[in-house]
């Protein structure tokens, strides 16, 4: 899915007690042990939130950047939240029938996501 998306995770995370008090507006809830897929469950909780939807990545990365400033203290407070064990950003993108394809994160991206005490993760799709 060519978008980025921030996640926090963990397995005493309870994603409910910590969006009462929030405005982000999660695309994804997941519950430890609910029903992931027919065939899976999850194995941890969490909670899910668009930050970009753009499909190119210097696009993405700007949009988080922003994000991160944006929201700087909701961010600071659910990475201090009871149970939280790991936040990242994950940037989607299409794979590409080249070569070689290599993405570049500013300098600026890492320091903030460095800050919050955020993972970046690249996720590639066919």
């Amino acid at each position: 899915m060519p978008n980025c998306v921030l996640r926090a995770t963990g397995d005493d995370f309870n994603p409910d007690n910590f969006l009462r008090h929030s405005y982000f507006a999660p695309c994804n809830i997941f519950h430890k042990g609910e029903h992931r897929s027919a065939t899976s469950i999850w194995n941890n909780s969490g909670i899910t939130i668009d930050v970009s939807w753009k499909s190119d990545f210097a696009q993405q990365v700007e949009d988080a950047i922003d994000f991160l400033k944006t929201h700087d203290a909701e961010l600071r407070r659910l990475g201090k939240f009871a149970g939280v064990g790991q936040m990242n950003l994950d940037f989607g993108l299409n794979a590409k029938n080249n070569f070689l394809q290599s993405f570049c994160f500013s300098h600026e991206i890492i320091s903030l996501a460095n800050d919050l005490k955020l993972s970046l993760e690249i996720s590639i799709y066919n």
